[in-house]
């Protein structure tokens, strides 16, 4: 069944896989979920607080383990996670949030904030992957994932990645887009696996935040536009199909200058070039202008019918 939250907090709560050894044998246990578990249709959660929750076991020497400090999700449907926070919850595998279905509909989080969540392995052969965020993603299965208008901050435990996407394909990879993020002070790489950039993403060094925002100063022009003042940042306009990107230059078609790739507010020579080079090419790529899935004539001809000045 479909579950809908709004307007929650969990605080302190945890799962306890229960393993053991005997006679030089140990058998691990998982556990999943500190907060929530989602085995099966839909979930959604918006504008809640998730602090200090774990999944942790107690015997976990094998690939077993906590899954999901916050949330584990398993379900067949879409996981959808809008304007909350997760704050010190841990793990194995996704300090905050595991997303482990094999056959939903996408995963979409937008305006939420990531901190000092963490994760840790008591078996040093199995690392232990995304501090804040695991996702799984298979090419049987490219159902797009969105992370958008977000930020990571202090971020750690022994990770691999802040986030952690399992997609070994090139398909898979493809598949998951990450626009308008933000990562600052976190103990790992930002980010393991594949992914396509849907707008600019920032990570910077210096968390300083003097408007109180809950983004760094350094990193709030590129990761915080809204170029035609909606009320909307511009990253969750495109992850939520409100706006298109069709040129694959990170701004919203609307506000900016289409086949303009090198930003000089005209279609010129240096777009044409652009295009020629990588003529052939298999797409998603900003020179593919009609979304064909190859860089070829269909795509001259729109960048010769915006020959000039921009708009």
């Amino acid at each position: 069944s479909d579950v809908s939250l709004d307007a929650c907090y969990f605080v302190g709560n945890y799962a306890r896989g229960v393993g053991y050894c005997a006679w030089h044998t140990c058998v691990s246990a998982a556990s999943y979920g500190g907060a929530i578990v989602v085995l099966d249709g839909s979930l959604s959660i918006t504008s809640c607080l998730f602090h200090r929750n774990s999944a942790q076991a107690t015997v976990a020497l094998s690939n077993g383990g906590g899954r999901g400090g916050a949330v584990a999700f398993f379900g067949v449907g879409r996981l959808d996670i809008r304007g909350t926070v997760f704050t010190e919850n841990e793990a194995r595998y996704g300090g905050a949030i595991y997303n482990g279905g094999a056959t939903d509909t996408g995963l979409w989080i937008d305006a939420c904030r990531f901190d000092s969540n963490s994760v840790s392995s008591d078996a040093p052969w199995f690392a232990a992957q995304g501090s804040a965020l695991w996702s799984g993603q298979y090419e049987s299965n490219p159902a797009v994932r969105f992370l958008s208008s977000s930020h990571f901050q202090s971020n750690g435990g022994s990770a691999t990645g802040v986030i952690f996407l399992d997609n070994a394909s090139a398909i898979a990879a493809r598949s998951f887009l990450v626009g308008g993020v933000s990562f600052c002070g976190n103990a790992a790489t930002p980010v393991i696996g594949g992914f396509r950039e849907l707008a600019p993403n920032c990570e910077s060094t210096d968390c300083s935040d003097t408007n109180g925002d809950g983004v760094p100063d350094s990193c709030f022009s590129t990761v915080r536009v809204d170029c035609n003042s909606n009320g909307i940042w511009d990253a969750s306009e495109l992850a939520f199909g409100m706006a298109s990107d069709l040129d694959g230059d990170g701004r919203l078609d609307s506000c900016g200058c289409f086949g303009d790739w090198d930003s000089d507010h005209w279609v010129g020579g240096a777009d044409l070039v652009a295009l020629l080079t990588n003529w052939g090419q298999p797409g998603p790529r900003p020179e593919d202008l009609d979304g064909s899935g190859v860089v070829d004539a269909g795509d001259m001809g729109l960048l010769l019918a915006a020959w000039g000045a921009c708009p």
